[in-house]
């Protein structure tokens, strides 16, 4: 069963509030024969054991041609009368018929499964997310990796999950303590986050995974003047206007970080500033300067259409955008990337021309 499918966690929910877990209760009829009444045919017997998920209790002939109840085996054509034997007798048939043994599910294992539900919950959204391809997800990376890295810190110390998280901590940590430049990129072309949101992200992801980027943060903040600078010279334009006031839409991830850290008195920008204006042209210097908003009760923030809205202000800086904002977090697909029965893809497509690749896209489309 795929825990993170959408529909499990609800389903879990329901089946804990409406079924009690401490053992069925079944009304079973009794030994039967020409001396038996009707009362003394049926009594209640309380199936607590396990043994009984094996069998469904019908009513059959039995050998003396009467009709009564028999234990019928789930799994094999077999039944056996229920006045032979009890718990040991219907194991050892089970044992001699080659059937799987009964297994139930006790309160502890679904709170194992609710604990497992919430935490696969949110890897389960980031494939989600990072596997859409009608929005930009090159700005929705880093805000995946901040929920993520989150949860490993959380469960790290569960002693249910500890030594599960451990190992996935340290395979998760091979693929992200280097954090890619386009990932990068497409955070701070956000006029919410800029450089600076993206600085205290990357503290944050830091703390949770104890991995330091303060280098990778001095060199993102090198080649992005590096190429703002490409860009300034094939779009380049004296641009004057002054910066406009940001009436902006939060995302639904990782927007509490950002708001914290607006609050935070002690967090200067004040090196950061300097830095930009010594470096950078007008334009870059004015957006990256600009004042960030992560207000939480607006919706729908569309990323694509601020930049449209406001190219005329920022003529290089929208190319810059335009260019990351199409680029897709991944080109394989999430059934691609977590099959364990081999390529999904056909090795035929290998070899098809750009022609008829594009092709073959229009017409899906």
């Amino acid at each position: 069963m795929d825990l993170t499918h959408p529909y499990f966690p609800d389903g879990l929910n329901m089946l804990n509030d409406d079924f009690d877990l401490s053992g069925p209760v079944e009304t079973v009829a009794g030994p039967s024969g020409s001396g038996a009444t009707p009362t003394s045919r049926t009594k209640s017997k309380r199936l607590t054991s396990d043994v009984w998920q094996c069998f469904d209790v019908v009513e059959m002939t039995l050998s003396d041609g009467t009709v009564g109840p028999k234990a019928k085996c789930k799994f094999c054509p077999k039944n056996y009368t229920t006045s032979k034997g009890g718990t040991g007798f219907y194991n050892m048939k089970l044992a001699e018929s080659g059937c799987p043994p009964a297994q139930s599910l006790t309160p502890d294992d679904w709170y194992v499964a609710k604990i497992f539900v919430e935490f696969l919950k949110v890897f389960y959204n980031a494939t989600v997310t990072l596997s859409e391809v009608y929005y930009p997800t090159s700005s929705q990376a880093i805000h995946q990796i901040v929920e993520m890295s989150d949860m490993l810190n959380t469960y790290r110390e569960d002693d249910m999950l500890g030594s599960t998280i451990v190992a996935m901590e340290t395979k998760f940590k091979k693929y992200w303590s280097e954090l890619h430049f386009l990932y990068a990129l497409g955070v701070i072309v956000d006029p919410r986050i800029k450089l600076a949101g993206l600085e205290y992200l990357f503290e944050f992801i830091g703390n949770k995974l104890s991995v330091d980027y303060s280098d990778q943060i001095t060199d993102i903040r090198n080649k992005l003047f590096e190429v703002f600078s490409i860009y300034e010279r094939r779009f380049g334009g004296v641009d004057t206007e002054p910066s406009p006031e940001l009436d902006t839409q939060p995302l639904p991830t990782s927007w509490s970080i950002l708001k914290r850290r607006k609050k935070d008195k002690s967090a200067s920008s004040s090196s950061s500033t300097t830095q930009f204006a010594a470096s950078s042209s007008a334009e870059l210097n004015r957006f990256l300067e600009a004042q960030f908003d992560t207000d939480e009760n607006t919706e729908n923030f569309d990323l694509l259409l601020w930049w449209k809205t406001y190219s005329y202000r920022y003529l290089v800086l929208s190319h810059l955008a335009r260019d990351i904002l199409v680029i897709p977090v991944s080109t394989v697909s999430s059934e691609q990337a977590f099959s364990m029965s081999g390529r999904i893809i056909e090795p035929r497509r290998n070899c098809l021309t750009p022609e008829m690749v594009e092709v073959l896209i229009c017409v899906r489309d």
